[in-house]
């Protein structure tokens, strides 16, 4: 399925690009803004858009698992954690 690593890199280059613009201060807010859209992203291509194309549950599953999977991983989530931690700001970690 290289398909979904060619995603997957597009995905992770978007969130990259998307944490560069938005800079780091005391909360995460790119981290916040790409889950937002990635949450609400996936239900509709899954159920809409790809159904609504006439796409393969092939093309549908690995835009969906690749693009906005790497798109909203965990990782970022953690690593996000981890800065506010060393950075002494227990609320906001906890207020993501």
């Amino acid at each position: 399925m290289e398909i979904i690593f060619i995603w997957g890199m597009l995905g992770g280059l978007l969130r990259l690009g998307i944490t560069d613009l938005i800079n780091y201060h005391v909360f995460p807010l790119a981290t916040l803004i790409i889950n937002l859209i990635g949450a609400c992203a996936l239900p509709f291509w899954n159920n809409y858009l790809g159904k609504r194309l006439k796409l393969s549950s092939m093309v549908i599953n690995s835009f969906g698992t690749g693009f906005i999977g790497s798109f909203t991983t965990f990782s970022g989530i953690m690593i996000d954690s981890f800065k506010l931690i060393e950075a002494n700001q227990i609320f906001s970690l906890f207020s993501c």
